[in-house]
């Protein structure tokens, strides 16, 4: 039995465009019901961004992960056939553990994070915000990791269409309509979980990091549950509004590169690359998504191991 993806993903794209739809009308049905969770604001910004990702792509066209991408989908090293109900099941618990570590990736390394904080940036939390993300994801490859499984002899049409209902999923459960969902809290990735995964308050910070499954974030100890008794706030920790346009897609690149401007040695590059984006140890933010310094040199003396001697602990006083 032969795998056909064509009218799977054509109807993925309706997907999506349904989702256009839903989310300019729930706007009504927020403004009416739940005011709080709606801002118009946000929402412009969100539809301009939106607008300029998709529709004028040549402003950013290079995609770091398309060469990878197609040099795997040219030179696989094997096939592995999708005849099977269980190798299909192997490949999508693949992207599903893919997906995973590429998104706690892209919260706790602070590169990946200059894209992905765009995403998490609103204060309000609809399904336009599941629509909101960095312009400039082509250019951090998150698809490499991907590729992989394209070049060990994966259909790629799968994968990416795989890929694309995981995406759908994923703007589906961008709401504060539906609340728990029992015995399937266990199982997947639901609203309830989403919802803390965007949540800025400190017990509920860098977690539930599934796809469409929440097994993976179970097994490693990164799954969370909404508790009722703890309001949600939502947008990037110490952010005091929602930026504008340009401050929203630029600034965290313009910290990033100021931070790199000051470093000194190559470790002091390398840890910039490197830390998560959190806060200093008394709280205060040393960039905008940075953390202290001298939290910097302990992890970056965990990666490298001693390679490369760190120096950067007098520069942890330093007030930027």
């Amino acid at each position: 039995m032969e795998l056909s993806v064509a009218n799977f993903n054509e109807w993925i794209h309706y997907g999506f465009y349904a989702f256009y739809v839903i989310a300019i009308l729930e706007i009504f049905v927020l403004k009416k019901f739940k005011p709080a969770h709606f801002d118009w604001r946000e929402f412009f910004i969100t539809a301009l961004t939106v607008f300029i990702s998709r529709y004028i792509g040549f402003i950013l066209p290079f995609n770091l992960a398309g060469p990878i991408m197609k040099y795997a989908w040219q030179n696989p090293i094997g096939e592995i056939s999708l005849d099977t109900p269980f190798n299909f099941l192997l490949l999508f618990l693949l992207i599903e553990f893919i997906f995973y570590w590429t998104h706690r990736i892209g919260h706790r390394v602070r590169f990946w994070w200059l894209t992905h904080s765009v995403h998490h940036s609103p204060t309000t939390y609809n399904y336009a915000t599941s629509l909101l993300n960095g312009l400039t994801g082509k250019l951090i490859g998150n698809g490499i990791l991907f590729s992989s499984l394209i070049w060990i002899g994966f259909d790629g049409k799968a994968v990416i269409v795989i890929l694309f209902g995981i995406d759908l999923y994923q703007t589906a459960i961008h709401t504060t309509w539906i609340g728990k969902l029992g015995f399937l809290e266990k199982l997947l990735m639901t609203p309830s979980l989403h919802r803390v995964h965007h949540a800025s308050n400190q017990q509920y910070l860098d977690c539930n990091f599934g796809g469409s499954l929440c097994i993976f974030d179970r097994i490693f100890g990164t799954c969370i549950e909404e508790k009722s008794d703890v309001q949600i706030r939502y947008g990037l920790v110490n952010q005091q509004e929602f930026p504008g346009f340009i401050r929203l897609h630029l600034s965290p690149f313009l910290y990033f590169a100021r931070d790199l401007l000051s470093s000194k040695s190559f470790s002091d590059v390398l840890a910039i690359f490197i830390s998560p984006p959190s806060v200093t140890e008394n709280k205060r933010p040393i960039t905008m998504y940075g953390l202290s310094l001298a939290q910097i040199n302990s992890q970056a003396k965990l990666l490298i191991g001693g390679i490369f001697r760190l120096d950067i602990s007098k520069k942890a006083n330093s007030d930027f």
